[in-house]
């Protein structure tokens, strides 16, 4: 065994003693060895990754991907890289790092600027205001609060809801159900609450609550009211949040 170990000591200088930093160029420099700088970036709070963050090393920036993986090739040795992450809604993130190896990977974890209960209840107060006016002039600011993706669920309960026309079936007919709606019914309500928001990045989130719709014709003093259980999902880029799809649970009462 041991007149094996100088051979195999040979065969590893000869194999691997020559690194990237060893070898000459036809000038007979010695270039610099280089690495590879890699690495994901997630919400400190959900640990989910985070989609289109700016990563800038050395004065390149990589954008992160919908796994928010990000990465840097032919990155030269440094005992100190600045490592720089920014994406909207979120707190800028700078770190020192080291590249001594073939490559370094690191995990980044950036804190939240937003608080998704605040503004998706914000969101909804807006939209119960503008259902409410009754006003037609209303009716554009409204429709901005959904997005262009914007659809109801095929579920048999939202479904039916969709069809007695007090909720959009998808982007394109938001004009014409709230504009109907407006026309057909002299007081209109829709009274959400107990709002509970998870929002897993600062760009999509989910809010269950409940909803209770009143409408009321005045010529036929006829008025009712429906009960129901819902969710509301929303997205949004560097913006403000907008639904993008809305889901009846349950329908608890109708009244009439």
């Amino acid at each position: 065994m041991r007149r094996l170990i100088p051979v195999f000591s040979m065969l590893a200088l000869l194999l691997f003693g020559c690194g990237e930093g060893e070898k000459k160029d036809e000038g007979g420099f010695h270039p610099s060895p280089k690495g590879i700088v890699y690495g994901w970036v997630k919400d400190e709070a959900s640990k989910e990754p985070i989609p289109n963050a700016q990563v800038t090393l050395k004065g390149e920036t990589a954008t992160t991907d919908q796994d928010g993986n990000f990465y840097f090739t032919d990155v030269e040795y440094s005992e100190q890289l600045n490592l720089e992450v920014s994406a909207p809604h979120y707190k800028p993130h700078s770190e020192s790092i080291a590249l001594n190896k073939p490559e370094l990977s690191r995990v980044i974890y950036l804190k939240r600027d937003f608080d998704p209960q605040k503004e998706i209840e914000t969101l909804i107060d807006r939209v119960e205001m503008l259902i409410g006016s009754d006003d037609p002039k209303n009716i554009p600011e409204l429709k901005s609060l959904f997005s262009r993706q914007y659809k109801a669920s095929d579920d048999d309960a939202t479904t039916f809801v969709v069809s007695l026309g007090l909720i959009p079936k998808n982007y394109d007919d938001v004009f014409l159900c709230v504009s109907s709606i407006f026309k057909k019914y002299d007081e209109i309500k829709f009274d959400f609450s107990n709002i509970k928001v998870v929002a897993p990045t600062a760009y999509r989130a989910d809010a269950r609550m409940s909803l209770t719709i009143g409408v009321k014709k005045a010529e036929e003093d006829k008025k009712a009211e429906v009960d129901l259980k819902c969710t509301l999902s929303f997205v949004r880029g560097s913006g403000d949040w907008q639904i993008s799809s809305w889901k009846l649970n349950e329908i608890i009462e109708i009244r009439e």
